[in-house]
């Protein structure tokens, strides 16, 4: 951030109604007081088990709280009883800031504004952190979302020090700049818009969680066969998945790159946020068809399967599964993510070490599982892909959260 023009006004892009005044720039060391203290206390030396001082870690501030922290709400670990420290005047207060002056990637500068805190409760700021406390009064949450705007952030990228592992120097952060509006409504009024949007991303957070289980409930349900749909009374028979499927040995060097994740299942290659690693000549990759069942041959026993929706091609570490006529591979799939079959490919794969653990075709096919009729498999696809769509859409609609979050910190700061 450059010194500010004479003459020149300080305006954001985006402003509230009803705020004209120009804002102020000043460095961290001029706004702040910096002569509080944090703790060198370890990970190790901290517990979740209430004690009487608290500790802000900067493992926790980089991912795992908000900017704008409430601490009663938050779970704040403990520094054990057994380890002696000494509060005093490193005791936080609301309205300070802590800054993550250590991280592995440029996350390194992540800042939280402390608020909530209690009377006689103690919170102190630990290991590879910086405390600051305003020399004057500021609106709730603004600082929260002004240190972690895009404007101020741009100052840190130049003063990151390391190769693996990247830290700031206190002396370099005290002389970085910050802008903000004298008005202390206009600040508050933009900490609230942020928090309310936090909020609605965190609740929409807690619904895809509740999903997710729900839907872990249901398989255990479903599979345990404690659970079955109205009409359905025939027992599951014991199937090998050779009978479900055969092996497709096609090869080809023409069509889409495809790819398998743990996550999304089978994706096109090019909508992944990552280098192209595969072979120049792909005379040797495996053809894969609408509905087959393609698994990560060294990964399978984590899960790394998906029912394809495209023709295409895939890596030759890949394995795919033709599904049979009386065979709902979309049922498989579901199937095939339990906890019970994943530890069933573990047990089939062969290899020394997990690194080297393989589940080809003869031993994906000797494995037996018990299998209702293709009706019944059906109903159940239909019943869990339910969960799955809304999961996806209460993804996708976070995403779009985040991504507002983002333009918004980019067009309301300066």
């Amino acid at each position: 951030m450059s010194e500010q023009p004479k003459g020149q006004k300080l305006v954001p892009q985006l402003r509230f109604k009803g705020f004209n005044d120009p804002w102020e720039q000043r460095k961290l060391s001029e706004l702040f007081n910096t002569t509080i203290s944090n703790n060198t206390i370890s990970r190790n030396s901290l517990t979740q088990t209430p004690s009487s001082v608290q500790d802000i870690h900067y493992g926790d501030i980089l991912i795992k709280y908000p900017m704008l922290l409430n601490a009663q709400q938050e779970n704040i670990p403990s520094i054990l009883d057994t380890v002696n420290v000494s509060t005093g005047k490193r005791a936080l207060q609301n309205g300070d800031i802590v800054i993550a002056d250590t991280a592995e990637d440029s996350a390194v500068g992540r800042t939280i504004e402390i608020r909530g805190i209690w009377k006689g409760q103690k919170v102190v700021a630990g290991l590879h952190t910086v405390p600051l406390r305003p020399l004057n009064k500021m609106g709730i949450g603004y600082l929260a979302y002004a240190m972690n705007s895009p404007a101020y952030r741009k100052q840190l990228m130049g003063l990151m020090q390391g190769v693996k592992v990247l830290s700031l120097t206190r002396s370099s952060l005290f002389q970085t700049q910050l802008r903000y509006p004298n008005n202390i409504a206009e600040q508050s009024q933009i900490g609230e818009f942020f928090k309310t949007l936090d909020d609605l991303i965190a609740a929409c957070e807690r619904k895809t969680e509740l999903l997710k289980k729900r839907k872990r409930y249901y398989l255990q349900q479903i599979f345990s066969q404690r659970l079955r749909f109205k009409g359905f009374t025939q027992p599951w028979q014991e199937r090998k998945l050779g009978e479900l499927f055969d092996e497709r040995a096609e090869r080809s060097a023409e069509g889409e790159m495809l790819s398998v994740t743990i996550g999304k299942g089978i994706v096109r290659s090019n909508e992944l946020e990552r280098k192209d690693n595969s072979s120049a000549d792909k005379s040797n990759y495996k053809q894969v068809e609408p509905n087959d069942l393609a698994y990560n041959t060294m990964r399978m026993w984590q899960g790394a399967c998906g029912v394809s929706k495209y023709s295409g091609i895939v890596s030759p570490a890949y394995t795919i599964a033709k599904p049979r006529m009386s065979t709902n591979p979309y049922f498989c799939n579901q199937l095939f993510k339990t906890n019970r079959a994943l530890y069933v490919f573990r047990c089939f794969s062969q290899g020394l070490t997990s690194d080297t653990w393989n589940l080809k075709f003869p031993q994906f096919s000797d494995i037996g599982f018990k299998i209702p009729s293709k009706n019944e498999q059906d109903k159940i696809n239909i019943f869990l892909t339910i969960f799955d769509l809304h999961i996806s859409v209460n993804d996708k609609y976070i995403r779009l959260l985040n991504l507002k979050k983002q333009n918004y910190l980019h067009f309301l700061f300066i």
